[in-house]
């Protein structure tokens, strides 16, 4: 069977959908969820291409041949792990051709996908990957043994494949329990009510404010105190009145650095287009210089598949022992913070030169 299924997010827009098409939509998706037909790909949010391919599982006989091309998020994102385990687990996955977001497979879209060729049933033990002129093959053993919980596959070179297999050695920074990684406490959507031109004592900070270079204030934008009323006492005791470091929760996945982590103030108020870590000035000063290497840049890209910067992806990035990071070391460039930050996880320096340079 050879399928291009169609990539259709259910979610209808009240912007783009008329109320007809609206509750069409809704009653497609409540079907996928409660037919019984359908497990592996009901995660998340729904898209047809993962129900079609777990419908065409359920089609072909046992010993019989699926060839897909659909979005290479089925290697990369959560809401695809049951169905993408399914595929490694219960059947044979012998090759997997991936085409990048700037490889014009189709006309007027620019969307990384894969072609995968899966024999139903039996087990997978290595899998072929090209990418390009480029073909090299993957041991699944090294996949469980790097993404153990999500099985992703990223599409990376053999020496890319060693790095991750040096950095997996490592504590993840949600293992670290004085580290609080969240998203922006104000909606930009249900809180707009609370957002102001003048002047107030609470500066609003959405993500196209961050830079490489810091915050630029370029909103003029402020929030009404009356937003504290409705925080919970977590928030305002964990938070509150504390510097944060923050990233935007949305960039381009084809932009060079993704993570871009700069210091707010301490009455800043972070819409939810920001991501925010909150701890100790020491360990923040720390995680400065750790999360705006290219090393971690890196790591985050590799399984990184949409334009979001999610709090389940910063919880996955290996940190190093934060008592060997020197806060108070100066670095004159990015190169010499790199140097710096790969050889605290025991890269070399070609390893170091090859990751920097992607």
């Amino acid at each position: 069977m050879v399928s291009n299924p169609p990539y259709l997010v259910l979610k209808p827009s009240k912007k783009k959908h008329s109320e007809k098409v609206i509750e069409r939509i809704a009653r497609q998706a409540a079907h996928f969820r409660s037919c019984g037909r359908y497990s592996l790909s009901i995660e998340g949010m729904l898209n047809l291409y993962k129900i079609s391919i777990e419908a065409m599982l359920g089609l072909v006989k046992s010993g019989g041949e699926l060839g897909v091309i659909c979005p290479s998020t089925l290697f990369a994102d959560a809401s695809a792990t049951k169905l993408r385990g399914h595929l490694i687990k219960s059947n044979c996955l012998r090759g997997i051709v991936y085409f990048a977001e700037n490889v014009p497979v189709f006309d007027k879209v620019r969307q990384s996908t894969t072609i995968f060729y899966v024999k139903k049933g039996g087990t997978t033990t290595s899998i072929s990957i090209a990418d390009g002129c480029k073909t090299y093959s993957v041991s699944i053993e090294l996949v469980r043994s790097l993404f153990p919980e999500h099985m992703e596959i990223p599409f990376i070179s053999e020496i890319e494949w060693n790095v991750l297999s040096k950095l997996s050695r490592f504590n993840k920074l949600k293992d670290i329990p004085f580290i609080r990684n969240k998203r922006g406490e104000l909606d930009l959507t249900l809180c707009r009510k609370y957002i102001t031109n003048s002047r107030t004592s609470l500066r609003l900070i959405r993500g196209n404010m961050i830079s490489e270079n810091g915050l630029k204030d370029v909103n003029g934008e402020y929030v009404l105190e009356s937003f504290l009323e409705r925080k919970s006492s977590d928030f305002i005791e964990n938070d509150f009145k504390k510097r944060r470091i923050i990233c935007q929760q949305v960039c381009n996945s084809g932009v060079h650095k993704r993570l871009k982590f700069v210091y707010c103030e301490e009455t800043d108020i972070l819409g939810n287009s920001c991501n925010y870590i909150s701890s100790t000035p020491e360990i923040l000063a720390k995680l400065m210089i750790l999360l705006n290497s290219s090393i971690l840049n890196w790591r985050f890209k590799v399984t990184s598949s949409n334009n979001h910067i999610s709090n389940y992806e910063l919880d996955e990035l290996p940190l190093v022992d934060l008592e060997k990071v020197d806060e108070s070391r100066y670095f004159p460039s990015q190169e010499e913070l790199n140097y710096y930050v790969g050889s605290l996880y025991g890269l070399s320096q070609k390893e170091i030169d090859y990751i920097s340079g992607l």
